[in-house]
C-alpha cells in the first residue's frame, strides 16, 4: 500500500469520507411477466433505488436478472422510473455508513442487493419482505412523485439561481448597461446549461401530470431572473437615467431577446450548446436593444 493511501483511510476503512445519503427505494410491480412473480406480492415484485444529485441528475441502482445497472439519469429519464415507483410504494431511507450488511447471502436478487446497498442487516429474499422491514424503521418516509420532483427542482434551481444572480460588488458599481449585461450573461449561462435545460424540458412534458413541477420551475427559475432584471431597471429609472413605467414588462422583453430561438432549439435537441462567446454576444445584443428603446 502506498504510504499516502494508507494514511488517508478513514475510520470506516474508506479512502474517502462520504456522508450517508437518502435513497428513494421503489417497490414495484413487474414490467414484464416473469415466472417467479407468482411467488411475490402483487405490487412488490421488484425493487430498485434512486438518489437525486445536486447537479439535477439522479443516480439509479437497478438490479437486473443478468447484471447490476448503476447509472446517472437526467431528470426527464428519472421521472419514468419514479412513475414506475408510484405504481407500487416509494420509501425514502438513509443509507447506513459503514453499514451492517454482509456478503454471505448466497442468491443476490434485487431485494438482497438493495438491502446491501442501504447497509442493512437482513436475510429477507423478496421485495415485499424487504419493504416490511424497511418501513418499520424510524425515519422511513413514503414519498410521491410530484413532491419528490418539486423538492428536487427547488433545491437545484435555488442553489444555481443564487449563484447566477449574485453580482460582484465591483460590477454593482458600474453602469446600468454593464450591470444588466453581466446579469444577462449569468442568467443565460444557467438557463441554457444542459442541466437546467433538462429540468425545463421535464417541467414542460410533465406539466399536465405534475403541475406542481411546472409551477416550481416558474417560481424558482423564471420569476427570480425576471425580478432581478426588473430591480436593476427600476433602480436606474429612479435614479433618473431614463423614464420607465413598467420595469417588469421590460425585464420579460429582455429575457425573450436573450433566449431568442436558441433556447427552444436546445429544448427540442436540434442545437449545440452555446459557447461562452455566444452567450456574451447574446447578452450584450439583448441589453443594447432594450436600453436603446428607452
Amino acid at each position: 500500500m502506498a504510504p499516502d493511501l494508507a494514511h488517508s483511510i478513514d475510520e470506516n476503512g474508506s479512502l474517502v469520507t462520504v456522508p450517508p445519503a437518502d435513497w428513494i427505494v421503489c417497490f414495484v410491480p413487474g414490467l414484464k411477466k416473469q415466472w417467479w412473480h407468482r411467488f411475490c406480492n402483487r405490487d412488490h415484485k421488484h425493487v430498485f433505488a434512486l438518489r437525486p444529485m445536486e447537479t439535477g441528475s439522479w443516480v439509479l441502482v437497478e438490479p437486473w436478472w443478468t447484471r447490476l445497472m448503476v447509472t446517472v439519469l437526467p431528470s426527464s429519464d428519472a421521472v419514468r422510473f419514479l412513475r414506475w415507483g408510484a405504481a407500487g410504494d416509494m420509501v425514502r431511507l438513509r443509507e447506513a455508513v459503514p453499514g451492517r450488511g454482509n456478503q454471505l447471502k448466497g442468491w443476490f436478487n434485487c431485494a438482497v442487493m438493495v438491502g446491501f446497498l442501504l447497509g442493512r442487516s437482513s436475510w429477507v429474499w423478496t421485495p415485499h419482505a424487504l419493504y416490511k422491514q424497511l418501513v418499520s424503521e424510524t425515519g422511513a418516509e413514503h414519498e410521491d412523485v410530484e413532491s419528490l420532483l418539486v423538492e428536487h427542482f427547488r433545491k437545484v434551481l435555488d442553489r444555481n439561481m443564487r449563484r447566477a444572480l449574485s453580482l460582484d460588488a465591483r460590477i454593482a458599481r458600474r453602469s446600468t448597461a454593464e450591470i444588466l449585461t453581466e446579469l444577462a450573461r449569468n442568467i443565460l449561462s444557467l438557463i441554457m446549461s444542459r442541466e437546467i435545460i433538462d429540468l425545463h424540458h421535464t417541467a414542460i412534458i410533465e406539466a399536465e401530470r405534475f403541475p406542481g413541477v411546472a409551477q416550481c420551475y416558474q417560481d424558482h427559475a423564471e420569476r427570480p431572473a425576471v425580478s432581478a432584471i426588473a430591480d436593476v431597471l427600476r433602480s436606474a429609472a429612479e435614479a433618473g437615467e431614463f423614464a420607465m413605467e413598467d420595469p417588469d414588462a421590460f425585464a420579460h422583453s429582455l429575457m425573450g431577446l436573450m433566449r431568442g430561438t436558441l433556447h427552444l432549439d436546445l429544448m427540442i435537441g436540434i442545437a449545440a450548446q452555446p459557447t461562452p462567446e455566444d452567450i456574451d454576444y447574446r447578452a450584450r445584443a439583448a441589453v443594447d436593444v432594450i436600453l436603446k428603446s428607452l
